[in-house]
């Protein structure tokens, strides 16, 4: 599970709340128009990526906006840990230690780092005991 980004605007905080409350419709509609306000805004694009897999399913929708999010600040940690969540996820476990490795390095704290090693140390353990076993990891 990606954890709750504190830099959020309070428009951000007011989507959050929105999608907290199942409220998907209008938390989608306050992204767009955040993006709207300010579209160079890396984290509101991970978060309506976010909003797209838990509302619709929408894989490919997500993982657009998600990498748009890269596309437009390739420093935005939230988006890469959140992109190596979801490949985690997709069981492909060395693109998802690629995309934790760099938010490592963007890491902003001593606790987000400590946080991001963690996931990337269990996708690494999850690929030696793939390898180790012959065993292909489980996919959404």
């Amino acid at each position: 599970d990606v954890a709750y980004n504190q830099e959020l605007s309070p428009e951000q905080h007011a989507e959050q709340a929105l999608t907290d409350q199942q409220q998907f419709g209008k938390a989608d509609q306050m992204y767009d128009k955040c993006i709207e306000l300010e579209p160079d805004n890396a984290t509101t694009y991970v978060h309506k990526g976010l909003l797209q897999l838990q509302w619709k399913q929408d894989l490919d929708l997500g993982l657009e906006l998600i990498s748009k999010a890269i596309e437009i600040d390739n420093k935005c940690d939230f988006a890469y840990e959140t992109m190596g969540t979801i490949e985690v996820q997709r069981g492909n476990l060395d693109k998802a230690i690629d995309m934790f490795n760099k938010a490592i390095n963007l890491a902003k704290s001593e606790m987000e780092m400590s946080h991001l090693y963690s996931l990337c140390d269990a996708a690494y353990a999850q690929t030696e005991v793939a390898r180790k076993y012959g065993l292909k990891p489980p996919t959404l």
